[in-house]
């Protein structure tokens, strides 16, 4: 995943890029301008990327279920998801943490269970199983991620869901006060002008997406 970040900046044009990340793709541009910060990232806008994990007690406990697996060199997570894709989001606890089902078409539902996942390595597995243990967001060379964010000072934008609970907005608005340039923070919710009320998935697949979420990150 982390590969991600040099291959994008190796072919952008002029070196000049607008970062968008959903999820960990927010957290990437994060660890990437906090070790680089002088990277040619001129603004990051973000979906659902946590800063923290200190209220998603469903994935706490979803994870020490599955941590056998990060033992693994290749956690298969694409071959996983393929298994449930035809019956929609896996059942309670973790499906309701990958998206508000109610603002997304079932068919759209299966094929991005089918085909947006991908394999993890069990080294980047076991980071996240550290991170939410630990309370820190740090590499394995004791890098702290989170105070290093101060020297990230390009515009960043910080969308969430009022209903993800994966990261639920009091994850993702802590973020305003680590870093170092100016913030926008957006709550994404019918108490704040939209149509619905965002999860996560569907804060860039679901219905109302193209219409409500995608103008205000563009």
């Amino acid at each position: 995943m982390f590969l991600m970040v040099p291959y994008v900046l190796s072919a952008a044009v002029a070196k000049d890029v607008r970062w968008v990340g959903h999820s960990k793709g927010g957290l990437v541009a994060y660890a990437h301008l906090a070790r680089q910060p002088d990277a040619p990232i001129r603004a990051i806008a973000t979906l659902g990327t946590p800063i923290h994990f200190e209220h998603q007690r469903g994935v706490k406990q979803f994870l020490r279920a599955v941590a056998p697996a990060f033992g693994l060199k290749v956690i298969p997570l694409r071959l996983a998801t393929r298994l449930v894709a035809p019956v929609g989001l896996p059942p309670w606890p973790i499906g309701p943490y990958l998206a508000n089902a109610q603002n997304m078409e079932p068919q759209v539902i299966r094929q991005a269970i089918s085909n947006v996942t991908a394999d993890v390595l069990g080294g980047v597995g076991r980071q996240f199983l550290r991170w939410v243990a630990t309370g820190r967001l740090d590499g394995e060379d004791g890098f702290d991620y989170r105070a290093a964010l101060k020297q990230v000072r390009v515009p960043v934008l910080l969308l969430a869901g009022v209903k993800d609970l994966l990261a639920p907005p009091q994850t993702v608005a802590p973020t305003q006060a680590l870093l170092g340039g100016p913030v926008e923070y957006v709550q994404l919710g019918r108490a704040h002008g939209f149509e619905a009320d965002y999860g996560h998935g569907d804060l860039t697949l679901g219905r109302r997406a193209p219409d409500e979420v995608f103008p205000v990150v563009a």
